[in-house]
C-alpha cells in the first residue's frame, strides 16, 4: 500500500494548530503581513460598512477569515466607494480584522458613476464567487497533498465533513484505491 493510499485510509489530520505551546491569548500577536497591492493604510475605525449589503457574515465566519488572515498574511484589500465613503467590497474582511484588533488596514478607493453602479458592484461581489463549481478531483488532489506535508486544512476554510468527501471521492473510497466492481439488477435496479 503507498503513503497515499495509507493516508486516504486514515483520513485528513484536522486537529492542528499554529498556535505555540505556552503562547497566552493575551500576548499580542504580529501584524499580519500584507500581501496585495493597496492605495493606503486606513485607520480600521473609519471603515463604514455599506448600509446596503445583502450579505450577512456569521460569527464562524469572521472567526476563520481571522485565522486564515493570521496565518496567511492579507491578501485581498478593502474597497471603499469614493462616491459614498462606504466599504463596497470586503465587509467580512473589516469584520476579522476588527476581531484580530489590527489598527489599519490595506484599502482601495473605487470610482462610481452614480448610487446604482456602487449598489450593483456591492451585489456582484457577493454573488460571482458562488457561481463557481468545484472539480471534486482536483481538490481532494490539493488536500491529499496538504495533508501529506502536514499543512494544518482546518486552514482551506472547508469543514471536516467536506474534507473527507474530497479526500474519499464520490464514491466514498480513498484515493489511490479503487473500488469493487459494482453491480444493477436488471429488473429493479437494486446496485450492490
Amino acid at each position: 500500500m503507498t503513503t497515499q493510499e495509507e493516508r486516504a485510509k486514515r483520513g485528513p489530520r484536522m486537529a492542528r494548530t499554529s498556535k505555540k505551546q505556552g503562547q497566552s491569548k493575551a500576548e499580542a500577536a504580529p501584524e499580519p503581513k500584507i500581501h496585495c497591492r493597496y492605495d493606503t493604510l486606513l485607520d480600521v475605525a473609519c471603515l463604514t460598512p455599506h448600509p446596503a449589503n445583502p450579505a450577512r457574515h456569521p460569527d464562524k465566519q469572521v472567526e476563520l477569515l481571522a485565522t486564515i488572515m493570521r496565518t496567511h498574511g492579507i491578501r485581498h484589500c478593502i474597497s471603499v466607494s469614493k462616491r459614498s465613503g462606504f466599504v463596497v467590497s470586503g465587509h467580512c474582511r473589516m469584520m476579522a480584522a476588527k476581531k484580530l484588533g489590527l489598527k489599519t488596514f490595506p484599502v482601495t478607493y473605487q470610482e462610481f458613476r452614480d448610487e446604482n453602479e456602487e449598489l450593483a458592484v456591492l451585489v456582484a461581489d457577493n454573488q460571482i464567487a458562488e457561481l463557481a463549481t468545484v472539480d471534486g478531483s482536483r481538490m481532494g488532489d490539493i488536500l491529499v497533498e496538504l495533508d501529506r506535508v502536514d499543512y494544518p486544512l482546518q486552514l482551506t476554510a472547508l469543514t471536516e465533513e467536506q474534507i473527507v468527501d474530497y479526500v474519499e471521492g464520490p464514491t466514498g473510497t480513498p484515493r489511490g484505491t479503487s473500488a469493487a466492481e459494482k453491480h444493477k439488477c436488471p429488473k429493479c435496479g437494486h446496485e450492490w
